[in-house]
């Protein structure tokens, strides 16, 4: 979990914001069960039961804890994490972000 919050403070996202709560959740979701390819609506869903609330909101505050990460890299590709969420000028989509983040915890976890 430790090194799950640096990853994500390196990607800019605020530490102590619900929407990061529920971007770690759902990250802690699908790396304790890689063998599930899960939709984005059932990683929604998942989540809004731990938390008690609707899957839109969960959703809602994923694309809100994204922001911060959508505006830096377009300014600073020095960092390597950063590196892998190159999109251009395009915003960072919830999609783009589980299946790249995840793809680079699975690269760490075999190394």
């Amino acid at each position: 979990l430790e090194e799950l919050n640096i990853y994500l403070s390196q990607l800019c996202f605020a530490p102590r914001s619900l929407c990061t709560d529920y971007v770690r959740t759902a990250v802690l979701h699908c790396y304790e069960h890689p063998e599930i390819k899960t939709s984005l609506k059932n990683i929604y869903t998942v989540v809004a039961e731990i938390y008690c609330t609707e899957p839109k909101t969960i959703r809602e505050g994923i694309r809100k804890a994204l922001q911060p990460l959508s505006n830096y890299k377009r300014f600073d590709t020095t960092n390597l994490i950063l590196q892998i969420f190159d999109n251009g000028k395009q915003s960072i989509t919830p999609t783009i972000f589980f299946n790249r983040f995840m793809a680079y915890l699975e690269y760490e976890r075999e190394k």
